[in-house]
This record gives C-alpha cells, sequence and structure tokens, in this order.
C-alpha cells in the first residue's frame, strides 16, 4: 500500500506539473477518438515520477507513522553465530519461544526443509501451540515480483519511444524492441518458479532420515522430541506429506499472484497511459468523446493490463521446467513464453485501441466483458498455479 500510494502520489504530480505547463511535452503522438484525430503533446514524466514514488513509498515503508509494530524472533539474529556454547543454548530454547508466537513464519529457501533444526521448529510448533499459525513465505515470490517491477518499466519506456516516434508501425516494432527488455524478466521470473516446484517436491518427498544436522547429539535430541510428540518418525513424515503439505501450500497455489503484488506490476504500464491521458485531456477533444477515451483506458488499465501480469506469471510457472538441458533451447523456450504473452497483450491493445478509434460504446461494452472474463478465468482454481 505504501508503494501504491507513492505511485499515486507521483502521477498526481505529475499530472499537476503538465496541466500548468511546468513541464515540458516534448514528443508528438497522434490520438484518434471516433471523428476527432489530433497531434497531442507528451512527455514521459508520469513513468518518471511514477517509478520514483514506487521506490520511494517502498523505501520509506518501515519509518510511516502508520505502520504497526511487530516484535519476532528470527533465530539467525537471535541466536548468538559464534559461541558454540552460547549458541547451544539458544538452539534448546527455541521450544520456549514458539510456545508463546502467535505465528511461525517459514521464510522458504531450499535448505529449509533439508535443515534438522528447521524442521524441529515446524513439528513443535505445530504440536504445542495449537491456537498459533503458520504461514508459508517462500522467498522466490518477492523476488520474482522485484524481477517483475524493474524490468516492466524498461518495457514501457520502449513502448513509450516507439509510440512517439513510430506511432503508426506500434505493433510490428513492438515484438522485434519492446520486448527486449522484458526477455531478461520473463528468464529470471521461470528461474524464480522451478523454486516454487522445488518447495512443492520438498514436500511432497519428505523423508526425515534424509535431513541434514551438523551435531549428532542434537539429532539424537531433535529425533527423541519428534517421536515423542508425533508416536514416530515415519508418522511425522507423513504429517509433513500430507496435512502440512495441504495446508501450507494450499494458499500458495490457489491463486497466481497476490493482488497487491500485481497491482505493484501494473502500475509502470498505467504510468505511461496516464501520460498519454493528460495530453488528450489538455488537447481539449468533445467531452463526450473524452469519456469515450477515459472509459477505454480505464479497462486497459484495470482490466487488459493486470490479466496480462496474471497471464505472464501463469506462463512462467507452467514453463517453469525446462524443456531440454540445453541452455540455448531453454532460452528459445522463453522467447516462445514470451511470444505467448506478446500476442495476448497487443490483442488486448488492438481491441481497446479500436474501441476508442471507432468511437464506439458498443465496443468498450464488448472489452470490458471479454476482458473481465479472462481474469476471472484467471483466477479461476482451474486455470492458476495449482500442479
Amino acid at each position: 500500500q505504501h508503494a501504491t500510494g507513492g505511485w499515486f502520489l507521483g502521477v498526481a504530480l505529475a499530472f499537476v506539473l503538465c496541466a500548468t505547463e511546468t513541464l515540458p511535452r516534448p514528443f508528438s503522438l497522434v490520438v484518434t477518438v471516433g471523428p476527432w484525430s489530433e497531434p497531442c503533446s507528451v512527455g514521459p514524466w508520469a513513468m518518471m515520477f511514477g517509478f520514483l514514488g514506487t521506490c520511494l513509498g517502498l523505501l520509506l515503508s518501515p519509518y510511516c507513522w502508520c505502520q504497526k509494530a511487530e516484535l519476532c524472533f528470527i533465530d539467525a539474529a537471535c541466536i548468538h553465530q559464534s559461541d558454540a556454547a552460547l549458541m547451544h543454548r539458544g538452539i534448546r530454547g527455541i521450544g520456549s519461544f514458539l510456545l508463546v508466537s502467535k505465528e511461525l513464519r517459514i521464510l522458504w529457501s531450499p535448505a529449509y526443509l533439508q535443515r534438522l533444526w528447521c524442521v524441529f521448529e515446524l513439528a513443535t510448533y505445530k504440536k504445542l501451540n495449537t491456537s498459533g499459525r503458520i504461514s508459508l513465505a517462500p522467498l522466490f515470490v518477492e523476488k520474482a515480483v522485484m524481477t517483475g517491477y524493474f524490468g516492466i518499466p524498461l518495457f514501457s519506456a520502449a513502448l513509450f519511444i516507439l509510440r512517439v516516434n513510430r506511432s503508426g508501425a506500434i505493433f510490428f516494432g513492438l515484438p522485434f524492441v519492446g520486448c527486449l527488455p522484458f526477455l531478461l524478466t520473463v528468464h529470471m521470473l521461470r528461474r524464480n518458479y522451478e523454486l516454487k516446484h522445488q518447495l512443492e517436491s520438498q514436500f511432497a518427498d519428505f523423508d526425515l532420515d534424509f535431513v541434514q544436522c551438523s551435531d549428532e547429539s542434537d539429532r539424537q535430541f531433535v529425533h527423541a522430541a519428534i517421536v515423542e510428540l508425533y508416536g514416530s518418525k515415519e508418522e511425522f513424515a507423513e504429517f509433513v506429506r500430507g496435512p502440512l503439505r495441504q495446508e501450507l501450500l494450499g494458499p500458495l497455489n490457489e491463486n497466481a499472484m497476490p493482488v497487491c503484488y500485481t497491482l505493484l506490476l501494473v502500475l509502470p504500464m498505467n504510468s505511461l497511459v496516464c501520460d498519454t491521458l493528460v495530453s488528450v485531456w489538455m488537447r481539449g477533444p468533445p467531452t463526450e468523446l473524452f469519456w469515450l477515451y477515459l472509459v477505454s483506458r480505464a479497462i486497459l488499465c484495470f482490466l487488459h493490463i493486470p490479466a496480462c501480469a496474471d497471464f505472464t506469471i501463469l506462463l512462467c510457472d507452467r514453463g517453469a521446467k525446462p524443456w531440454h538441458p540445453s541452455p540455448i533451447l531453454d532460452y528459445l523456450q522463453t522467447v516462445i513464453l514470451l511470444a505467448a504473452f506478446l500476442a495476448y497483450a497487443v490483442a488486448g491493445m488492438v481491441l481497446t485501441m479500436r474501441a476508442h478509434t471507432q468511437g464506439s460504446w458498443w465496443w468498450l461494452l464488448g472489452c470490458f466483458l471479454l476482458f473481465s472474463g479472462i481474469r476471472a478465468a484467471l483466477h479461476y482454481k482451474g486455470l492458476s498455479c495449482r500442479r
């Protein structure tokens, strides 16, 4: 919410500065809305101010006065890491912290279920703290969002350059120029979602005997505690592979991406739309035609662009595993997925542009129904990232 607030303030500031002609608008773009067609002066200010506002919102969010204070126990920070005796005492006292904690938040990485003390924390908390909540927060989700967020502004900037320089050939040049900054982003997203499938495999194939521990006495202590809590090591392993796996991975598989993260991903493209919108408004088209253009841009921003983000995440999740071990073919796989994304994204942009160039409210209604249906389908459990 802080990032979104920073973006909104940045775009609003750009809008005011452009409307008062404080900032120059050195580029020209021909916009057609029904019978009205005029060249509009446009600048990249909403993109720039929006990006800076989002970054400032993220950086300043920990210091916001309205931020809720939370007290947490982080084992790596709260247990001594260099003194062996203090470390041993801290590890043996973990159970006391687990007993009084309201939530156990797992910042999952590939090594989590391979560390015996991490498994011990999980087993102890679930049995002794029945009122507590376990939440899985795998780090690959945030990595995927940040990868996308810093790749999409480059994509938006390339699209802006194409629009102001070759507006008539925008859709011809987009696949060859505008998608280049996005290619690396899609490839990195695929790598991140490989970790998701690794997470699922770790839970499905969990075996306590293969969990690592550097101290044999610690291993005996943990195994004895687990047997006391669950009856046997086999029963605990079945619990991890069954009920615990369903409880923790269920929310992760039901949606392609949390709504707040999807919103963060679409902000750069919405900034690009805002730059054009303020230019059309200042040019002064007839009121009805401006409202038609405004509605077409709203459908693009709030339905089609979020659906593009969801579709990209879906493609990267389903196509995360390489089809062939060759690195060259692996990048070719990324290109194929990117081509599928571009086909969908460009088709939606063509439809919304067709709606306002024709000046037809019926076209807009059709776009609204189509994109609403697509978004609903992408969020349906059967089409989400469930495996």
